[in-house]
């Protein structure tokens, strides 16, 4: 396993174009899921996951607790107050809710298990953190998370077996380009 974080970075770099093309697997909840590779720069890879709506609304249907379609479904379960219009299209209307960290943290301790904020904080701790919905369509929505070099270097100091930055480097770690590339 790469070790150095100029050499991960520079494995990374140099094979940018086919990295892009690979997925890999990750535990979120109970289950796990395919991400992509969807980008690659100087400090951080950037891993999506596109999820249908009909298959948010199946797994929920199907009682899968704990997965991240169920928790997806929770949160716009919650549609209440304090939500914006923030764009229109032909066929669709964007809402954003902002909350704050710290009023996240206090309200998911006094609204209860079954709140927004509480669904939000699950989904903050089980994903490790940083991870966003960036878009929605017709069809599905967009997640996506940012993993730093330097993370990825660390989790694999500190032995960490089942950490999303340790699971993207050995992605990059087994990478062989191809005779084409």
């Amino acid at each position: 396993m790469i070790d150095n974080i100029d050499e991960l970075i520079a494995k990374a770099v140099d094979n940018k174009k086919d990295l892009k093309r690979e997925s890999l697997k990750l535990k979120i909840g109970d289950y796990e899921e395919d991400f992509k590779i969807s980008g690659i720069g100087e400090k951080q890879v950037n891993i999506v996951k596109f999820l249908k709506y009909e298959d948010i609304i199946e797994a929920s249907e199907a009682g899968k607790e704990n997965s991240l379609e169920d928790n997806l479904k929770k949160v716009m379960d919650e549609y209440k107050g304090g939500f914006r219009v923030s764009g229109t299209g032909d066929k669709s209307i964007r809402i954003e809710k902002v909350i704050k960290y710290e009023d996240l943290l206090e309200t998911a301790e006094t609204k209860g298990e079954d709140s927004l904020e509480s669904t939000l904080m699950k989904i903050v701790d089980g994903f490790e953190g940083n991870f966003r919905i960036s878009g929605t369509g017709e069809k599905a929505v967009k997640i996506e998370k940012f993993v730093k070099y330097e993370d990825m270097i660390e989790a694999n100091e500190m032995g960490e077996d089942d950490n999303i930055g340790l699971s993207v480097m050995k992605v990059i770690d087994e990478f062989e380009p191809s005779e084409d590339s």
